[in-house]
Order: structure tokens, then C-alpha cells, then sequence
């Protein structure tokens, strides 16, 4: 879709449902929610899932090679480091969960990644 996605979202009546069922499947009474191999660069995700954090306590188990570390958006080369910003502020408190093994192995051969993961859903 581009840049402006909130505004190409609205043009369209089902991705405008789409959406609003996202953030309302997040603020539903103990909901969780796996984020897989997402770069946390749409900013009307990132929204959903604070708000949801903000006023529901959602709770977020990363899978990304990463780790928490892709929430973390200052310029790794700037000298003087920026302020940490509202992902790492936000949602590193609310993580219940990090897994940085590659999705394959955990799928695979990988049996306690795997029993991690499916832990999740249990």
C-alpha cells in the first residue's frame, strides 16, 4: 500500500473493518497477542497494540531474530543516542514472551521452542 496507510486504510470500507476488528480483538479482557516477523513500521499498528497495552494490558510475545531489539527505532550509528521511544517505553514492559530462533527450526527440530510457542495458545 505505501506510505499514508492510515488514509488509503479509510478509503476502503472493508480494510477500515479489518482494521477495527484488529483493535478491537486487542482489547478484548485478557487478550494476547504473537507478533511474527512484524517490523513495527506502520504506525496504525503500533497504535492499536499500545492503546491496547495502555488501557487493557495486552499482553505481546515476540517471534523475530531480532528479539525486543526491533522496537528499538533510534539510528544504532547516531553519536549522541536519541531517546528510547514509545515502542521500547510501551511495549518491552508487556512482553510476556521472546523467541528469536528461526520460525523453521521451531516448526522442525527445534522441540523446546516449539513447546514455548505452543505454551501461547495453551
Amino acid at each position: 500500500m505505501g506510505g499514508h496507510k492510515t488514509v488509503r486504510i479509510n478509503q476502503f470500507p472493508i480494510l477500515t473493518w479489518y482494521h477495527q476488528e484488529f483493535r478491537n480483538m486487542l482489547m478484548r479482557p485478557g487478550a494476547r497477542l504473537m507478533v511474527i516477523g512484524y517490523s513495527f513500521s506502520d504506525d496504525h499498528i503500533n497504535d492499536a497494540i499500545m492503546d491496547a497495552i495502555k488501557q487493557y494490558d495486552l499482553g505481546v510475545f515476540l517471534v523475530d531474530p531480532l528479539g525486543d531489539k526491533i522496537l528499538d527505532k533510534r539510528d544504532p550509528r547516531a553519536m549522541i543516542p536519541d531517546h528510547p521511544g514509545p515502542l521500547v517505553e510501551i511495549i518491552t514492559p508487556r512482553l510476556i514472551g521472546i523467541s528469536q530462533r528461526p520460525i523453521a527450526s521451531t516448526f522442525n527440530d527445534d522441540t523446546v521452542e516449539h513447546g514455548n510457542l505452543t505454551r501461547f495458545f495453551g
